[in-house]
């Protein structure tokens, strides 16, 4: 993994913090995951042409999937209760506890790439009663625990301060601090 290491500090450098989250995301994500078709990033289904089904999406995206209902997604879509369960399935492969599972995940994978915001506060905003019940639906969709997936993929990732200190003094280190550090012909 020290290499994995080397290459995202290096594309972060070279690149900026939010091409290396993407490149850590696609590298690192780990297929073993119960979910991991979700892993690389919700991607809804809006191709399908139900237009009822659609109100109803564009309804839960709007809400980030919090304080979402079937009753009030069949309602959104303009349909009864058990002809929307057969049309959503249909139209987005999901069930519509799935559809909003999904988006709140996608929206906290957001909130933690993105910022600083304690967990706490996410699981909250998101509707969560704890932040319990949301660590432990977010490890089962990402295969890792929110502050572990902050670590790995937030603005703050890696940096030079994040390599052991005990091999700053090595040679090795001070050769790779020096060919990432910008020099006279790369400041503008």
């Amino acid at each position: 993994m020290a290499w994995v290491d080397v290459g995202l500090l290096l594309v972060d450098k070279i690149l900026g913090s939010a091409v290396r989250a993407e490149t850590a995301r696609f590298i690192l994500s780990d297929p073993a995951a119960s979910q991991a078709r979700y892993f690389p990033g919700f991607v809804p289904k809006l191709s399908h042409r139900d237009t009822a089904v659609l109100k109803a999406q564009e309804w839960v995206h709007i809400r980030d999937g919090r304080d979402v209902s079937l009753a009030s997604m069949a309602a959104a879509a303009g349909l009864e209760r058990r002809t929307f369960l057969r049309r959503f399935a249909t139209a987005t492969g999901m069930t519509p506890i799935e559809y909003c599972r999904a988006v709140r995940i996608a929206r906290a994978r957001e909130l933690l790439e993105r910022g600083n915001t304690p967990q706490k506060e996410i699981a909250e905003s998101l509707g969560y009663q704890d932040v319990a019940s949301f660590a432990r639906v977010f490890r089962k969709v990402t295969g890792w625990s929110p502050g572990v997936y902050r670590k790995r993929f937030g603005l703050n990732a890696l940096s030079l301060d994040d390599l052991p200190r005990k091999d700053a003094s090595s040679p090795n280190f001070r050769i790779f601090a020096a060919a990432i550090q910008p020099g006279p012909a790369d400041v503008r």
